[in-house]
């Protein structure tokens, strides 16, 4: 379980009209 910063950066990303690089972003980081 990623920390609650990744999924902060990914709602604003989206909140942003960033849906490209949420799931994206979330798993490159993790990997």
């Amino acid at each position: 379980m990623p920390p609650p910063r990744a999924i902060a950066s990914s709602m604003r990303a989206n909140a942003r009209g960033g849906a490209r690089i949420p799931r994206n972003g979330k798993r490159r980081r993790r990997a």
